[in-house]
């Protein structure tokens, strides 16, 4: 049985309240749109993303999804100043975490590109984020896929 010491249940404890705080406010209902209340088939659908074997790791494959999606409205892969995050802070904001902790990171990060769920911005406003749309529908191997390339910047 491996030992794990003090400061790695700290930071697991720390890192999954940082991942998974739904904000200070109760979601309320976006008419006929997602909430931030977990979304069980998001769940689910990001719980088998998460468990899969990963594919060959395809970056023009997953530049190309997130084209498909415009999630370059908002991102970008390493500037900042569009109104989300660059994918190359989010990849640098979890990968100092523990390795034990980066299945958790990879599903919070899937979840939030599946479900729909409200994302935060800096100036105080939040709107529901883009579903990320694959053909055929809900492709775990096109979503890993995309995830990995964002967490591999």
């Amino acid at each position: 049985m491996k030992v794990v010491r003090p400061i790695s249940l700290a930071a697991i404890a720390l890192a999954a309240g940082a991942l998974f705080s739904a904000g200070s406010a109760l979601a309320q209902e976006h008419a006929g749109g997602p909430t931030n209340e977990e979304d069980p088939a998001a769940m689910a659908l990001t719980r088998e993303i998460a468990r899969m074997e990963s594919p060959p790791f395809n970056p023009v494959a997953a530049r190309e999804l997130a084209r498909n999606n415009g999630c370059f409205r908002c991102h970008s892969i390493q500037k900042e100043g569009k109104p989300g995050p660059s994918w190359s802070s989010v990849a640098a904001r979890f990968r100092p975490l523990p390795e034990i902790v980066q299945p958790v990171v990879q599903e919070r990060v899937i979840y939030h590109l599946v479900s729909g769920e409200k994302a935060e911005f800096p100036d105080g406003h939040a709107e529901y984020h883009r579903l990320i749309h694959t053909n055929p529908p809900n492709d775990p191997a096109q979503i890993k896929n995309l995830i990995n390339f964002i967490l591999s910047l």
